[in-house]
C-alpha cells in the first residue's frame, strides 16, 4: 500500500510540474514559394542577416547575430555540405559585392536574406481559467489485528484570475533570392509570441528566435533534399 501511495504522489507531482511550466504561445506564419523553382540548383548559398533599425541598441544586434551564426548558418552548412551545398554568411564587404553584381565569380546560386523585425518583451492579457488537481490522502484505523492504512483521493478546484503577464514577441522575415534572375523564390514571415504565465516560465526572446530559425532551417533543408530526389 505504501508503494502505491508513493507512486500516486509521483504521478500527481509530474502532472502539476507539467501544468505549471505550460505557457501560452501564439504563432502566425505567412509564406509564398515559387512552385516551379528547382532548389536542386543550389550549390553555394550566401546568407545575409540584418536587424531592424528600431531594435538596434548595441546589444540585440550582437546577441542575435551570434545566435544566427551558431544556430542557423553553421547548422545549415553542416546539414547541406554532405550534399555538396555550401553556406556562407556575408559580412559588410560581401554585401557590397553582391550589390555590385560581382557574386557570379563565387558561383552563388541563392541568397537567403533574414531580417529580425521584432525582438522584445512586453505584456499581454492572459485569460483566467480553472483547473483541478487530485490530492492523495491516507487514514489509519487501529484494529485488534493492528493498524490499517486506507488511501483515498480528494479533488480540489483552483481558479486563476485573468491578468497582464510578461510576453515575448519575435518576428523574422526570410527571403530566398535566385542570383541568376534576382527574383525572390521563397518568402516567409514568422511572427510568434509567448506568455510567461508565472515564475516557473521564463521564456526569453532568444528562445523563440531559436525556434523560428530551426523551423526555417529544417524546411529549407527538406526542400533542397526533395528537389534532388
Amino acid at each position: 500500500m505504501a508503494g502505491g501511495y508513493r507512486d500516486m504522489k509521483k504521478s500527481i507531482f509530474a502532472f502539476l510540474f507539467i501544468f505549471m511550466f505550460y505557457g501560452t504561445a501564439f504563432a502566425e506564419k505567412e509564406e509564398w514559394i515559387d512552385k516551379d523553382y528547382n532548389f536542386s540548383y543550389a550549390k553555394a548559398i550566401d546568407v545575409e542577416y540584418c536587424v531592424s533599425e528600431n531594435l538596434c541598441n548595441g546589444i540585440k544586434e550582437k546577441e542575435t547575430t551570434e545566435i544566427f551564426q551558431e544556430k542557423f548558418v553553421a547548422m545549415l552548412n553542416k546539414k547541406l555540405s554532405p550534399m555538396g551545398v555550401y553556406v556562407n554568411m556575408l559580412d559588410n564587404n560581401d554585401e557590397m559585392r553582391i550589390e555590385n553584381n560581382i557574386n557570379a565569380e563565387y558561383n552563388t546560386n541563392l541568397i537567403i536574406k533574414v531580417k529580425l523585425v521584432n525582438y522584445t518583451v512586453g505584456s499581454s492579457y492572459s485569460e483566467g481559467y480553472s483547473y483541478t488537481t487530485v490530492i492523495p490522502k491516507t487514514s489509519t484505523v487501529y484494529t485488534p489485528s493492528g493498524p490499517v492504512v486506507t488511501a483515498t483521493t480528494e479533488t480540489k478546484i483552483h481558479n486563476k484570475r485573468g491578468r497582464d503577464v510578461p510576453t515575448v514577441y519575435v518576428n523574422v522575415r526570410f527571403d530566398v533570392v535566385d542570383t541568376a534572375t534576382d527574383k525572390v523564390v521563397w518568402s516567409r514571415i514568422d511572427n510568434r509570441s509567448r506568455q510567461n504565465e508565472d515564475e516557473f516560465d521564463n521564456t526569453k526572446p532568444r528562445d523563440v528566435f531559436n525556434r523560428i530559425l530551426k523551423d526555417f532551417k529544417n524546411d529549407f533543408q527538406k526542400r533542397v533534399e526533395k528537389s534532388r530526389n
